[in-house]
């Protein structure tokens, strides 16, 4: 989630995760399906460096997508928000 703060040299002055997630209804009740919410407050950001911030994110970044994506659907939804 650190490469959010530095996202080509952009000013993020907030970001913000809401996850929410379905269970599977039959043991093992693990998750079936995470949705991701990305908040990212700035002024200046644009979509398409959040997108790959988020495919970084996903990839390389965090042992914990790596881990879970091949077992739990992950959806990654992102808003900027502007003040």
């Amino acid at each position: 989630m650190c490469y959010f703060k530095t996202i080509d040299g952009k000013n993020i002055s907030g970001l913000k995760v809401n996850a929410t997630g379905i269970r599977r209804e039959q043991p093992p009740t693990s998750f079936q399906k995470i949705t991701l919410e990305f908040v990212i407050s700035s002024e200046d950001v644009q979509s398409s460096e959040v997108e790959k911030a988020i495919k970084l994110t996903e990839e390389i970044y965090c042992p914990v997508w790596t881990m879970l994506k091949n077992n739990v659907k992950i959806i990654p939804e992102f808003r900027i928000v502007t003040q």
